[in-house]
């Protein structure tokens, strides 16, 4: 069997490719740049460029595009269209790396919507940041767990001081201290009073939930 080949890593990468690489919609990828939670760059072909701008062998400029909500979008079946002016910065490849290009658009130039692209630097920061906000959503239902735990235990084992959180810190102090462990006695008062608020709150709930059914209903 053939291995695949190893593409380089590109500066670029159009958003059908992000799209496949999320598994979701291009209109998702889009969105991002239409809240304004990412700048988009353009594929700006060296043809509508002057002279001095065309060399290499790349057919585009990649360009920053800092006005894209500001432009007058015309919308069609399957595209966009606007017109933009101006400087712009902006690169091409060039071998391994890649040559920055000073872009001056004397005048208004048609772009596409089909044209944005996300850099690769983008795409990499957007899955880590993904990556750790699924990674804070599963320490929050470890932790409510771990609340949960430490409320029951303490109710079976301390019933009649529940209520005196200081008072089982205390007793609990004395076989962490026999343990060898370091431990203050507010530390884990606090982490009672507050996994028994958990414990409580949620016995609230339990015992809400079938008077909020029969207002419903």
């Amino acid at each position: 069997m053939t291995a695949p080949i190893r593409l380089p890593v590109a500066w670029w990468l159009s958003l059908d490719t992000v799209a496949v690489q999320w598994q979701c919609h291009r209109d998702q990828v889009l969105y991002m740049f239409d809240a304004g939670l990412l700048t988009p760059w353009l594929l700006l072909p060296k043809y509508l460029l002057p002279l001095e701008a065309q060399s290499g062998a790349a057919p585009n400029v990649c360009i920053v595009l800092e006005s894209y909500r500001s432009l007058m979008w015309t919308y069609t079946d399957d595209d966009a269209r606007a017109y933009i002016s101006g400087s712009f910065v902006g690169f091409a490849v060039e071998r391994e790396g890649f040559r920055t290009i000073p872009v001056q658009l004397v005048d208004p130039v048609e772009i596409r919507r089909s044209q944005l692209v996300m850099l690769t630097d983008q795409a990499d920061e957007l899955e880590a940041m993904a990556v750790a906000s699924k990674a804070r959503c599963k320490n929050k239902a470890q932790e409510r767990a771990d609340d949960m735990l430490i409320a029951a235990l303490a109710e079976a084992a301390f019933p009649d001081d529940v209520a005196h959180p200081y008072r089982i810190a205390a007793k609990l102090l004395v076989s962490i201290e026999c343990a060898g462990l370091s431990l203050s006695r507010e530390a884990i008062a606090g982490k009672l009073k507050h996994a028994m608020a958990m414990w409580c709150r949620e016995d609230e709930l339990s015992a809400a939930a079938p008077k909020l059914k029969a207002a419903a209903a």
